[in-house]
């Protein structure tokens, strides 16, 4: 497998293979939308929300936090 050197912090990071498109192309891991840890997060903060009641507006307030702050927490779209 072929490394790739981050830019940012000067660290090699291992290629995955792009299917289809053209060419032999690569990417890093996490580049693929929705699969980094912020989405992650998110998605385990609405499931654990969800099971314990409260709704956003509720929850925003017991953490200090907006409605739509929340929202944007569980779609993966803010860093919390």
């Amino acid at each position: 497998m072929m490394s790739v050197r981050c830019e940012e912090t000067g660290r090699g990071q291992a290629a995955v293979p792009v299917q289809g498109g053209q060419g032999s192309g690569s990417r890093r891991f996490g580049d693929e939308p929705g699969m980094g840890v912020v989405p992650a997060f998110g998605r385990q903060l609405k499931l654990l929300r969800i099971r314990v009641g409260p709704e956003r507006s509720e929850f925003g307030k017991r953490t200090g936090c907006s409605a739509d702050t929340v929202a944007s927490f569980e779609q993966g779209r803010r860093i919390p």
